[in-house]
């Protein structure tokens, strides 16, 4: 469930998790080739922040755009919203989550086209579809991961959207004590007590982040410090990117 890829060189570990848009000109960079969109909707900014070239934008929103229309009319308001949320992650699994889980698979128009995908684009794809029929949902983060949340007070519960079988999972062992549980349930559990709830900037900044991991990987430091500085522009309090557009940054020097 993790989406952790690390990268050692110099001591450096670099974890897969983070994205962002600077203003330019009264326009939006946005994309890894930094070209200039005016007034974009939040569907290319996320997508862009993935990877996807600003050629494609268009044609990758207007699919999020009907995904979410094809799944609204399979909401039913009236069930309790785990029952909805529950709805929503099995639509994905069996429709468009088709392949396999890989740490490093953020770039959210492969996922569409059926490609790998990891924690933060399956936690995009949950959050565009809740989003589209009023569930009340968010990401949440520690170093490394991310999931989904789900209503508030009492009533909140955490979704690992790339667990396919999470709802059954959960269902066995919520009330069973943390000692008790296998230990991927107990590690669930600590990052449940530790994350962060993430701004819609700040979960678009870990997808800038993750193109930065996998520039490094390719040796395109230049290209990865952007990444980075466009992740930390969306959330300072994002360490990893500072620690890795360092790790770019001097790599890029030598």
């Amino acid at each position: 469930m993790t989406s952790h890829l690390p990268i050692r060189s110099a001591a450096l570990l670099l974890l897969l998790h983070c994205a962002c848009a600077a203003s330019v000109a009264r326009g939006l960079t946005i994309g890894a080739d930094l070209a200039i969109v005016r007034e974009p909707r939040p569907q290319q900014l996320l997508l862009a922040a993935s990877g996807v070239s600003n050629a494609r934008l268009d044609h990758y929103a207007a699919r999020l755009d009907a995904l979410a229309a094809e799944y609204a009319p399979r909401d039913d308001p009236q069930t309790s919203p785990r029952e909805r949320a529950a709805a929503i992650h099995a639509y994905l699994h069996q429709h468009v989550l088709r392949g396999k889980y890989l740490a490093s698979a953020s770039d959210l128009g492969d996922v569409l086209d059926g490609g790998p995908f990891n924690c933060a684009a399956a936690s995009a794809l949950f959050l565009t579809l809740a989003a589209r029929v009023g569930l009340d949902a968010r990401p949440v983060s520690v170093k490394g991961h991310v999931w989904c949340r789900v209503g508030r007070g009492a009533e909140t519960f955490d979704i690992e959207t790339t667990c396919r079988e999470w709802f059954a999972i959960a269902k066995r062992d919520e009330h069973l004590p943390t000692a008790a549980v296998p230990p991927a349930m107990a590690e669930h559990r600590h990052r449940v007590a530790t994350g962060r709830e993430l701004s819609d900037r700040a979960f678009r900044a870990i997808f800038h982040f993750n193109r930065g991991v996998t520039l490094i990987r390719q040796g395109r430091f230049p290209a990865a410090a952007a990444a980075n500085r466009q992740a930390l522009a969306l959330d300072p309090a994002c360490r990893p990117a500072a620690e890795n557009l360092e790790f770019a940054q001097s790599h890029a020097a030598g």
